[in-house]
C-alpha cells in the first residue's frame, strides 16, 4: 500500500512543480519618508489582489524599507496596498479621515504574465501627501 502511495506522489510530483511555473511573481518594496520626529509608528501593510487579501506583512517601524515577494497568477489584477499604524493600543487605517497627513492606499491595476516578474518600488512621501512609484 505505501509503494502506492509513493508511486502516486512521484506522478503527481512533475505536475505540482508545472503549476508552480504558470505563476508570475510580484516583488514590491516600499519605504516612508517625509516622518516627523515622534511620529516613527509601528506599522504593517495588507495587499489585496481583487479585494482578496493575499499577503498581511509584519508590523515594523515606519522609516524601515520594507519588501514582498508573492506568487500570483497569470492576468490582469486590481491590486491593493493598505498600510495600518499600530496607535493607541489598536491597529487603524493610516489615512487622512484617521488623522494622518496621507492615504496611504495605493491600487494599480497589473498583467501578470507566467514566469515572469513584475517589479514595484513605492514611496509614501508624508511631508508632501504623494506616492510614488519609483
Amino acid at each position: 500500500m505505501k509503494k502506492q502511495y509513493l508511486l502516486i506522489w512521484l506522478l503527481c510530483l512533475p505536475l505540482l512543480s508545472l503549476a508552480q511555473q504558470k505563476e508570475g511573481r510580484l516583488q514590491l518594496s516600499y519605504a516612508f519618508t517625509g516622518i516627523k520626529e515622534g511620529y516613527n509608528h509601528q506599522e504593517k501593510v495588507d495587499l489585496y489582489l481583487n479585494d482578496k487579501l493575499i499577503y498581511s506583512g509584519p508590523a515594523a517601524a515606519m522609516d524601515e524599507k520594507r519588501a514582498m515577494d508573492v506568487s500570483l497568477p497569470p492576468g490582469t489584477w486590481e491590486l491593493r496596498l493598505e498600510s495600518w499604524v499600530w496607535y493607541d493600543e489598536q491597529w487603524e487605517a493610516q489615512t487622512v479621515a484617521n488623522g494622518y497627513n496621507i492615504d496611504a492606499v495605493w491600487t494599480s491595476t497589473i498583467k501578470v504574465k507566467k514566469k515572469k516578474k513584475l517589479k514595484i518600488d513605492l514611496e509614501f512621501d508624508i511631508a508632501q501627501n504623494e506616492i510614488r512609484e519609483l
